[in-house]
């Protein structure tokens, strides 16, 4: 190894690299070993004075070094094993984010701690990315719509929908932007359509991934109407709604439903959060009634995809109108 110019001068920087990029706790090393690296490493030649100096002189400078009397010297890194598979995890399951930039991102954060984390990380695979999005454009447009809505400036893209051919079709949006939400692993915009002929009603939904092409525009956004701010803070609705279609203007009831088996329950608690639930008396079947605080469009939608083990007992407006529903999409069925 070539001798690196002004290598004393140097070598402090090449032993904090050294650090961060072989150790953690588990895996200290002696002034010794880094000795040896520098050498072989960099072509840096230190006495073991010099490095316990440089060690020292790291710590006084605030950086996050350890130095134990047997053990030797370590870089305590921001995230431990335990957090990092976390990360990398959300962003091998965020759909909005196109596959290169996955990987870019998790090999960003593979190198937030040491090459022994790189070993481990390995072992974890991606799968299911038949469903990520192909749209470059993701986080430059979330700046975008970011500065827009925090400045009050409505923004125009191109936003890709299904036509009446069943074919992808891109046609140009302008939007009064409002919220940023993150639901089920896709970024959606939530603001007010404008068209040439006047609003189109309701605050719309925008899937992040199906927008191109985002602009600012100077015009300013127009204010929130009374009847809008349930559909900005009703956070819930989304598990029903579908990408530019309206956000239905509902209020949170009481709900009472009936659930069978474990397994609904705990679907049932982990999509809708807190709620009141009673063991039914069934030596025979798990029944569970339960009593919940939420939208009825999406209490209405969630029984639908759980029909086999849930049923709507109030208010009765939405039992006879789930009903009527589930009547209505089934005729067309068995008449055939």
């Amino acid at each position: 190894m070539e001798k690196e110019s002004g290598s004393k001068k140097i070598a402090l920087l090449r032993i904090l690299q050294i650090l961060q990029e072989e150790t953690d706790e588990a895996h200290p090393l002696t002034q010794e070993q880094i000795g040896e690296i520098l050498r072989a490493k960099y072509g840096i030649v230190l006495e073991r004075k010099a490095i316990a100096d440089n060690l020292r002189l790291l710590e006084k400078a605030g950086y996050d070094v350890v130095s134990e009397r047997r053990r030797g010297s370590y870089f305590e890194h921001e995230f431990d094993y335990t957090e990092l598979p976390v990360l990398i995890d959300a962003v091998m399951n965020s759909r909005y984010i196109a596959k290169g930039y996955a990987e870019d991102l998790v090999k960003k954060l593979k190198r937030l701690s040491s090459k022994h984390f790189h070993t481990a990380a390995g072992h974890i695979v991606s799968v299911g990315d038949k469903h990520r999005t192909g749209n470059k454009e993701v986080f430059l447009n979330l700046e975008l719509l970011d500065e827009a809505i925090e400045n009050k400036r409505q923004v125009e893209f191109s936003y890709r929908q299904l036509g009446f051919g069943l074919k992808p079709k891109s046609r140009s949006r302008r939007v009064s932007p409002y919220r940023l939400i993150l639901f089920q692993g896709q970024y959606y915009v939530l603001g007010k359509e404008h068209r040439k002929y006047g609003y189109q009603p309701g605050v719309r939904a925008f899937q992040l991934d199906h927008i191109t092409k985002v602009a600012i525009l100077e015009q300013n956004t127009d204010s929130i109407e009374p009847e809008d701010k349930d559909s900005l803070n009703g956070i819930e609705m989304l598990s029903m709604f579908y990408p530019a279609a309206p956000l239905r203007k509902e209020k949170p009831e009481r709900i009472e439903l009936l659930l069978r088996g474990p397994d609904a329950v705990e679907a049932f608690v982990e999509q809708f959060g807190d709620c009141t639930m009673t063991r039914l008396d069934d030596p025979n079947r798990y029944m569970v009634k339960v009593e919940v605080e939420a939208n009825p469009t999406a209490v209405e939608q969630w029984v639908l995809l759980h029909l086999f083990y849930a049923r709507i007992l109030a208010p009765s407006y939405l039992k006879e109108y789930f009903n009527y529903t589930l009547q209505s999409g089934l005729i067309p069925f068995l008449k055939e």
